[in-house]
C-alpha cells in the first residue's frame, strides 16, 4: 500500500496558487511565473466572445495593464486533487480595482504542480456565500479558508452567526 499524498498535494498546490496571487497583488508577473507550465493557456470571456491564448497573454496584462494592489485579497473557494491531476477556483477581491473567479488545472510534473490552464471571469462582487471569507480575510489576511468553512460545516456555524 502506498502512503497517502493528499495533505502534502494540498499545501504544495496552495504554495503555487499562492504564487499567482502575490503576482497579481505586485502586479508583477515575474512572480507567477514559475507557477505556471512553459505551454500553459488561458480562457475567458471578453465582450461576449471566447478569448484565450498562451500564458504570456496574462504575464503581459499584469505587467502592463495591473497596479501593485497591498489591499488585493484572494480566497481558495475549492480544490479537488486525484493523483497527478487538480483543479482549484480561487476568488480575488480588489486585485487592481477588479474582482475576479479563477479556475485552475494543475498537473504533477516531475513531482512538482504546475498550472497548465487558467480560466477565468470577471464578478461585480463577492457572493453572498463568500461573505464568511471576506470577514475572515477583513482580520486575518491572507489564509486558505476552506479548512475554516469546512470546520463551520461540521458544527453547523451558518453566515448568519458570524455577522
Amino acid at each position: 500500500m502506498t502512503k497517502p499524498t493528499y495533505v502534502d498535494d494540498h499545501a504544495a498546490i496552495t504554495e503555487v496558487l499562492n504564487k499567482y496571487i502575490e503576482g497579481c497583488k505586485q502586479a508583477n508577473s515575474a512572480i507567477m511565473k514559475p507557477a505556471f507550465a512553459e505551454e500553459a493557456t488561458i480562457f475567458g470571456m471578453e465582450n461576449g466572445k471566447l478569448s484565450s491564448g498562451a500564458i504570456e497573454v496574462l504575464y503581459k496584462g499584469i505587467d502592463t495593464a495591473f497596479r501593485p494592489s497591498p489591499e488585493a485579497r484572494a480566497v481558495f473557494a475549492y480544490m479537488d486533487i486525484n493523483h497527478t491531476a487538480a483543479s482549484a477556483r480561487v476568488d480575488s477581491n480588489d486585485v487592481s480595482g477588479f474582482c475576479f473567479t479563477d479556475y485552475f488545472n494543475l498537473l504533477k510534473i516531475d513531482g512538482t504542480w504546475t498550472i497548465i490552464a487558467k480560466s477565468t471571469t470577471p464578478t461585480t462582487r463577492l457572493p453572498p456565500d463568500r461573505r464568511m471569507h471576506e470577514r475572515y480575510l477583513t482580520k486575518k489576511g491572507w489564509l486558505n479558508c476552506q479548512a475554516i468553512i469546512s470546520r463551520h460545516v461540521a458544527i453547523g456555524i451558518t453566515t448568519r452567526d458570524m455577522e
